[in-house]
């Protein structure tokens, strides 16, 4: 065997794809030193092309003597006939309640479970030849993820960042939980369902700042910026900060939070609710000591004198512990007050997170080093995306039983009704970008879609909340196979679909019933934007589009905001308020299960929340709502776009999931035999 074919065959074996297919249809191969570098960093220990064969050799022994894999999945709680390589006696399943589960028949190398079982994570214990025990987590969990109760979707609501919220009449320097409070109570009158925002995760708000809500510090904890102190700054005779300007400035507005947080902090330090929050969660203490150890020795903990050095303030690490239990009990408020009325919150887990971060210090080798998740080239990024945060060991996490991505999952759920996966291609496979090399010349490296969907479903299901999947873009139909079966909804854009009308007969298909319907995303223009062609000129300026690019997007636009008027019997001169309306109308009247508005498409904001692929050219992340949703209610452009909505679905009056007290209930109830 040459050492090219051993080190295709190894690539195979560990995950490691040998090219993909651009968006132009064209195969890109993958190339050598990439895939080697791949191997590397997977955890095999060779050089060069040449040490291929035996690394193969020792990957192939060392799954021989493999007793049972790491992770197995029992949908609907039926375990599938399992490969065990033992002989001895003893094989048994533990609970995830710690009780003894169905006694499982091992006959020929082969296990089964005589009874179905209870939805949770449990264990496969098989004894092994030497004596030693081999542990599998097992994921019972339920084909479909979770889908509201029969006849109540084609529900509709808003997007609107928490940031970006506020209010004239409880001024205050960002928007926090009350503003997002609020804004569930202006739509409730309007007869809406459900809010949309971005990540409120965990972030860096000491210099340098870094706000970017899909580069989190943890997705395990929340982002103490968005906790209403509002009480505890008035005691304290402490300035929130005037809504001033267009955008957010992030560092005064922290800087005043963080006094407010430190007067609560100090007020509740007997106290018996923060004290018992802190017991129960071992975690939050250890999350609040690394950021108390960043504040002393610099947010790059690969630089400190210790792993978790000693010298901490203890004040610090209160504050932190402080600042999530606010974040707990106000989300956990808001989730019980909205829900009692049929209303949900949508929240949205990022991909990945800070490579400076929390997590990626915490899981240890869970994340790769030295590597960046990001996409390759397509006609919009010709040179590739490199997302700046490290991919997860596939084969780790599957050592660890998925905990890890469990306890993402289950940090979002515990409050919201709906939850966006951004990205949902990652389930399947990741685009590897070696430092250095150029995101043109990355990698795809597989990952257990089978198993990362049963942790999905499982804790989608006790929760009661839905699943979007972020399937913008070229996605497979594996993954468009496995959303469908699991009862996941996908993501519908008005704004691509409207490109239909300039091609084959110019009809308009609509979104399906499994999607969440939009003009548009926090990726893309608004549309107003996208009306006026104004994100064209931006593409332009920041070089993404030449003279003659730009022109002939300039004549595409005109062609379609014609053909759009045409469709909807508008003055093609017509603005995008009444355009959005329009189509909104249509959308609202489709079978989607739900539509959402983007409140500033009222009033016709023309610059996008994010231009991808900026970091300083653009403000993203930072602009303000121009209108306070405290006057939303006498804005006649949103007026119109919620109306329009509204009246093509009717509110919606009960909850969407099952109520707060039988949340985590389905864990428990094992199916009958």
């Amino acid at each position: 065997m040459s050492g090219a074919e051993a080190l295709g065959r190894l690539a195979d074996a560990l995950g490691v794809l040998p090219g993909y297919r651009s968006t132009t249809g064209q195969w890109v191969p993958a190339g050598t030193d990439a895939v080697l570098a791949t191997v590397q960093r997977l955890g095999v220990d060779l050089d060069s092309v040449e040490q291929a064969e035996a690394a193969l050799a020792e990957l192939e022994r060392q799954r021989t003597r493999q007793v049972v894999e790491p992770v197995l999945v029992a949908w609907d709680g039926a375990l599938p006939e399992v490969v065990v390589r033992s002989a001895r006696p003893g094989a048994r399943i533990v609970l995830e309640t710690g009780e003894a589960g169905p006694e499982p028949v091992v006959s020929e190398g082969r296990l089964r479970s005589r009874r179905r079982l209870p939805f949770g994570r449990h264990e496969l214990v098989v004894p092994g030849e030497d004596g030693t025990e081999h542990v599998a987590v097992v994921f019972a969990a339920p084909t479909v993820a979770w889908r509201p109760r029969a006849g109540s979707e084609r529900q509709w609501g808003v997007f609107a960042p928490t940031y970006a919220l506020r209010r004239s009449s409880a001024p205050s320097a960002i928007g926090d939980l009350a503003d997002l409070e609020a804004t569930f109570d202006w739509l409730h009158r309007r007869g809406g369902q459900v809010v949309v925002t971005l990540p409120m995760l965990a972030a860096f708000l000491d210099d340098p700042v870094e706000y970017s809500p899909y580069a989190p510090v943890s997705r395990r904890f929340w982002n103490e910026l968005y906790a209403d102190v509002r009480e505890p700054a008035a005691r304290a005779g402490i300035d929130l900060g005037p809504v001033e300007g267009e955008f957010v400035e992030y560092r005064p507005a922290w800087r005043a939070r963080r006094a407010a947080l430190e007067q609560l902090s100090d007020r509740l330090l007997d106290d018996g609710d923060l004290e018992f929050y802190r017991q129960s969660n071992p975690l939050v203490e250890h999350y609040a000591r690394f950021r108390a150890a960043g504040v002393r020795h610099g947010r790059n903990w690969r630089d400190w004198p210790s792993r978790l050095p000693g010298d901490l303030d203890p004040a610090e690490v209160r504050l932190h512990v402080t600042g999530q239990w606010l974040m707990e009990r106000q989300l956990a408020r808001l989730q019980r007050r909205v829900s009692a009325r049929g209303q949900l919150l949508a929240l949205d887990l990022p991909l990945g997170c800070h490579p400076d971060g929390f997590d990626v210090w915490a899981e240890g080798d869970l994340f790769v080093d030295g590597v960046s998740v990001g996409a390759p080239p397509d006609s919009f990024f010709t040179r590739g995306q490199d997302w700046g945060f490290p991919p997860v060991h596939p084969e780790r996490s599957r050592a660890q039983g998925h905990r890890y991505v469990q306890e993402c999952i289950r940090h979002h759920v515990r409050h919201a009704g709906l939850l966006r996966l951004d990205h949902i291609l990652g389930l399947q496979r990741l685009y590897w970008v070696h430092r250095g090399a150029g995101a043109a010349n990355g990698v795809y490296v597989r990952y257990p879609m089978e198993e990362l969907l049963a942790v999905i479903s499982l804790e989608c299901a006790r929760a009661g909340a839905v699943v979007v999947g972020e399937n913008l873009g070229t996605v497979p139909p594996e993954i468009t196979g496995a959303m469908a079966r699991h009862g996941m909804l996908g993501c519908a854009v008005s704004q691509f679909d409207l490109e239909s009308l300039l091609e084959g007969d110019g009809s308009l298909v609509g979104p399906p019933a499994a999607a969440v319907a939009t003009l548009n995303t926090h990726d893309t223009a608004t549309f107003a934007g996208f009306w006026t062609g104004r994100e064209a000129q931006d593409r332009a300026e920041l070089g993404l589009l030449d003279a003659d690019g730009l022109a002939a997007e300039v004549q595409r636009r005109t062609a379609l905001r014609a053909a759009v008027a045409a469709r909807f019997g508008l003055d093609p001169a017509a603005d995008s308020v009444t355009a959005a309306e329009a189509v909104l109308g249509e959308l609202a009247a489709g079978d989607a299960a739900f539509v959402v508005v983007n409140v500033e498409d009222g009033w016709a904001e023309p610059g996008p929340q994010n231009v991808p692929g900026t970091v300083h050219e653009r403000p993203n992340w930072r602009r303000r709502v121009a209108v306070g949703v405290d006057r939303w209610d006498e804005h006649p452009g949103l007026g119109r776009l919620v109306d329009a909505v509204a009246a093509a679905r009717p509110g919606w009056t009960r909850p969407l999931g099952p109520p707060s007290s039988e949340r985590g209930r389905l864990a428990q109830e094992p199916f009958s035999e």
